[in-house]
């Protein structure tokens, strides 16, 4: 069995069909889903880097994001599905809404009439792709007759399962013999019943398992992200809310399918708080509000997008950062002059040695001995006034003075080697 059609899992909309035959999905199903999935996505991304950009009109009502869709685009679409009237799309979108597939509101804008918006529900999501499932790697049609027959049933003698296909591994050659402890991805199907496999403990030791430091690892870890989720809830309400049904499993579930670490979880929730609490009117609502609202893959998307956006500005910036050569300070190459108000080395100097030399020794002077540094400054200050920069200008004698002053006030405060 192909597991995935487009980015939906086909056993899980198998599943759905044999339960709801009257509302099956085929594969122009399938199709316009991936469409309206895909438009979702572009709009959010999109609007959230130019807020100019149209892309689907949305309205969002009691916390749910809906789309309006027109009809008209899916023909344009899909010349290769040859639908012929709108109708045809329409009763297809109503087949959606029936099956409790997509949940759909009528909206009027004035003199432009009334327009149709559809949102996604969790039924919708629960089609989604997940290789982290294994139930979406089984073929609905053959789980029953192989595999969930002798699910229930591990203590059963190997030898009298009819299922057992006997066979001497030699004769294959098919067959990779390797010794299972050497490798741990390698996982044994030789019948032992001392083996348990829902606790992959043995009943001789505990010791040597190749799985049970990763499980315990893993829970762990998702122990730690709902203990995180719960207590940054509690710190943006000041209590508990206690929703109810618990909206954990939905959340985590939606942040990967966005690709949000858990890492990111206090700061999701921080950022969608604070929007959230501006759209809603009603303060005495809110809880109710952030309920219906704060696990939508609409505002994950828009998060994961403006996180990825910031990280990469911030990875521009880090990788335009320099070090002063004379303060030491960390700052942007394209400073017209380093940001230390002590030392203030400008961006063309930097490039001169001998000017980066020169400001390193005022620097220092500066910070090792003050009242020295006032020394210089007056010095340096009397040969600024006794040569005026138009009389420098106008007699080259002059000026030779000056510099030879400048030398030697350099030569007694700076220790320079070369002025």
């Amino acid at each position: 069995m192909q597991y995935n059609i487009y980015s939906f899992s086909q056993a899980e909309i198998t599943r759905y069909n044999d339960k709801n035959p009257d509302y099956a999905i085929d594969p122009t199903d399938i199709i316009i889903f991936q469409w309206f999935k895909d438009f979702i996505v572009d709009t959010v991304t999109r609007k959230s880097e130019n807020k100019d950009y149209k892309g689907m009109w949305t309205t969002e009502i009691d916390g749910i994001v809906y789309f309006n869709i027109r009809y008209e685009a899916i023909i344009d679409a899909f010349p290769i599905l040859k639908f012929q009237s709108l109708k045809t799309i329409q009763r297809r979108f109503d087949k959606y809404v029936n099956g409790k597939i997509l949940l759909k509101k009528t909206i009027s804008h004035g003199k432009k009439g009334l327009f149709t918006y559809f949102s996604l529900t969790e039924l919708f999501k629960s089609f989604y792709s997940d290789s982290s499932k294994p139930e979406q790697k089984i073929n609905p049609h053959k789980e029953n007759t192989s595999f969930a027959s002798d699910k229930n049933d591990q203590s059963k003698e190997g030898a009298s399962d009819k299922i057992v296909q006997s066979k001497t591994v030699a004769s294959d050659r098919n067959v990779l013999c390797k010794n299972a402890a050497l490798d741990r991805n390698v996982q044994s199907l030789i019948y032992n019943p001392s083996i348990n496999l829902n606790s992959l403990t043995t009943s001789g030791s505990s010791s040597g398992n190749a799985f049970s430091d990763t499980s315990e690892k893993t829970f762990d870890t998702a122990k730690a992200a709902e203990a995180d989720f719960s207590k940054a809830i509690e710190r943006l309400f000041g209590y508990n809310p206690k929703f109810n049904p618990n909206p954990y499993p939905d959340f985590i579930s939606n942040m990967r399918k966005c690709g949000i670490s858990e890492k990111f979880i206090a700061e999701y929730l921080e950022w969608i708080y604070e929007i959230l609490q501006k759209k809603c009117k009603n303060y005495d609502n809110f809880p109710s509000y952030f309920f219906k609202s704060f696990t939508s893959e609409f505002y994950m998307a828009r998060f994961s997008f403006e996180k990825q956006r910031q990280e990469k500005i911030l990875a521009e910036k880090k990788a335009r950062m320099i070090i002063c050569p004379v303060c030491g300070t960390l700052h942007d190459k394209n400073d017209r002059e380093c940001p230390n108000s002590e030392c203030r080395l400008s961006k063309e100097m930097m490039e001169s040695s001998k000017d980066v030399e020169h400001s390193k020794a005022i620097f220092i002077l500066k910070k090792q001995d003050k009242q020295k540094y006032l020394q210089y400054e007056g010095a340096i200050a009397a040969v600024f006034e006794k040569y005026p920069l138009a009389v420098r200008f106008q007699d080259k004698h002059k000026a030779e003075e000056y510099q030879k002053e400048i030398y030697m006030i350099e030569q007694k405060y700076l220790n320079l080697s070369v002025c």
